[in-house]
Protein backbone atom coordinates (compact mmCIF):
# COMPACT_ATOMS: atom_id res chain seq x y z
CA UNK A 1 0.00 0.00 0.00
CA UNK A 2 3.04 2.44 0.86
CA UNK A 3 4.29 1.44 -2.24
CA UNK A 4 1.88 2.90 -4.24
CA UNK A 5 1.15 5.76 -2.29
CA UNK A 6 4.89 6.82 -2.93
CA UNK A 7 4.72 6.09 -6.60
CA UNK A 8 1.77 8.42 -6.78
CA UNK A 9 3.32 10.58 -5.10
CA UNK A 10 6.93 10.35 -7.23
CA UNK A 11 4.47 10.66 -10.05
CA UNK A 12 2.82 13.83 -8.90
CA UNK A 13 6.05 15.39 -8.78
CA UNK A 14 7.50 14.23 -11.92
CA UNK A 15 4.33 15.43 -13.80
CA UNK A 16 4.46 19.02 -12.07
CA UNK A 17 8.53 19.43 -13.08
CA UNK A 18 7.34 18.48 -16.52
CA UNK A 19 4.68 21.12 -16.69
CA UNK A 20 6.76 23.62 -15.05
CA UNK A 21 10.24 22.91 -17.54
CA UNK A 22 7.88 23.04 -20.26
CA UNK A 23 6.24 26.36 -19.79
CA UNK A 24 9.67 27.76 -18.30
CA UNK A 25 10.48 26.41 -21.86
CA UNK A 26 7.89 28.02 -24.05
CA UNK A 27 8.19 31.41 -22.38
CA UNK A 28 11.97 31.60 -22.52
CA UNK A 29 11.98 33.44 -25.98
CA UNK A 30 9.90 36.31 -24.05
CA UNK A 31 12.63 36.67 -20.92
CA UNK A 32 14.83 37.10 -23.13
CA UNK A 33 13.65 39.52 -25.05
CA UNK A 34 12.77 41.18 -21.92
CA UNK A 35 16.54 40.50 -20.56
CA UNK A 36 18.33 41.99 -24.07
CA UNK A 37 16.13 44.99 -23.74
CA UNK A 38 17.31 45.91 -20.10
CA UNK A 39 20.86 44.83 -21.61
CA UNK A 40 20.93 46.99 -23.90
CA UNK A 41 20.38 50.31 -22.33
CA UNK A 42 23.52 49.90 -20.27
CA UNK A 43 25.57 48.97 -24.08
CA UNK A 44 23.89 51.15 -26.33
CA UNK A 45 22.37 54.91 -26.86
CA UNK A 46 19.08 55.18 -25.42
CA UNK A 47 17.73 56.66 -28.50
CA UNK A 48 18.90 53.54 -30.10
CA UNK A 49 17.13 51.58 -27.86
CA UNK A 50 14.19 53.83 -28.04
CA UNK A 51 13.94 53.04 -31.68
CA UNK A 52 14.41 49.61 -32.03
CA UNK A 53 13.85 47.74 -29.64
CA UNK A 54 10.73 49.31 -28.72
CA UNK A 55 6.85 49.15 -30.98
CA UNK A 56 5.67 52.15 -32.72
CA UNK A 57 2.77 52.49 -30.57
CA UNK A 58 4.93 52.87 -27.64
CA UNK A 59 7.48 55.39 -29.32
CA UNK A 60 4.02 57.37 -29.99
CA UNK A 61 3.06 57.72 -26.42
CA UNK A 62 6.55 57.99 -24.59
CA UNK A 63 8.60 60.62 -26.71
CA UNK A 64 12.16 59.43 -26.72
CA UNK A 65 13.76 62.50 -24.56
CA UNK A 66 10.79 61.19 -22.04
CA UNK A 67 12.14 57.89 -22.38
CA UNK A 68 15.96 58.96 -21.75
CA UNK A 69 14.48 60.74 -18.45
CA UNK A 70 12.96 57.47 -16.98
CA UNK A 71 15.78 55.48 -18.31
CA UNK A 72 18.52 57.67 -16.21
CA UNK A 73 15.45 58.46 -13.22
CA UNK A 74 15.83 54.95 -13.04
CA UNK A 75 19.27 54.29 -13.40
CA UNK A 76 18.94 51.86 -16.49
CA UNK A 77 21.46 52.51 -18.12
CA UNK A 78 23.45 50.75 -15.11
CA UNK A 79 21.82 47.93 -14.30
CA UNK A 80 23.46 44.65 -13.93
CA UNK A 81 20.56 42.62 -15.10
CA UNK A 82 17.13 41.41 -15.20
CA UNK A 83 15.23 39.09 -13.19
CA UNK A 84 11.37 37.95 -14.42
CA UNK A 85 9.50 35.48 -11.68
CA UNK A 86 6.05 35.93 -13.71
CA UNK A 87 5.48 35.34 -17.56
CA UNK A 88 2.34 35.23 -19.36
CA UNK A 89 2.16 34.30 -23.02
CA UNK A 90 -0.44 34.56 -26.14
CA UNK A 91 -0.49 34.33 -29.36
CA UNK A 92 2.37 37.51 -30.30
CA UNK A 93 2.12 38.83 -27.14
CA UNK A 94 3.75 38.35 -23.71
CA UNK A 95 4.28 40.28 -20.65
CA UNK A 96 7.45 39.80 -17.91
CA UNK A 97 6.98 40.91 -14.12
CA UNK A 98 9.96 40.95 -12.10
CA UNK A 99 13.04 43.46 -11.09
CA UNK A 100 15.73 45.16 -12.69
CA UNK A 101 18.91 45.50 -10.21
CA UNK A 102 20.45 49.10 -10.87
CA UNK A 103 22.68 51.13 -8.50
CA UNK A 104 19.97 52.40 -6.45
CA UNK A 105 18.15 49.15 -5.59
CA UNK A 106 15.71 46.69 -7.51
CA UNK A 107 13.61 48.22 -9.30
CA UNK A 108 10.01 46.35 -10.23
CA UNK A 109 8.83 46.36 -13.61
CA UNK A 110 6.82 45.06 -15.43
CA UNK A 111 7.05 44.71 -19.29
CA UNK A 112 4.41 44.48 -22.39
CA UNK A 113 6.32 42.99 -25.31
CA UNK A 114 4.73 42.23 -28.94
CA UNK A 115 6.12 40.54 -31.79
CA UNK A 116 6.84 41.99 -34.53
CA UNK A 117 8.08 40.68 -37.83
CA UNK A 118 9.44 37.67 -35.78
CA UNK A 119 10.76 40.01 -33.40
CA UNK A 120 10.14 40.75 -29.28
CA UNK A 121 9.65 44.54 -28.98
CA UNK A 122 8.34 46.26 -26.04
CA UNK A 123 5.02 47.92 -25.99
CA UNK A 124 4.54 48.65 -22.45
CA UNK A 125 7.04 49.86 -19.55
CA UNK A 126 5.88 50.39 -16.33
CA UNK A 127 8.87 50.83 -13.36
CA UNK A 128 8.21 51.29 -9.40
CA UNK A 129 11.35 52.98 -7.72
CA UNK A 130 13.23 50.52 -5.14
CA UNK A 131 11.80 51.18 -1.36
Amino acid sequence: MWGVVVLAIVGGLALFGAIFAAVFRITRPLADAGRDFVTALSREPVETVWSGRTTARFRADVPWSEFAEVVARFALDRSSGAFWNKRALKPGRGRLRGSIATPQGRVRAEVDLVKVDGVWLVDRLNLTPPR
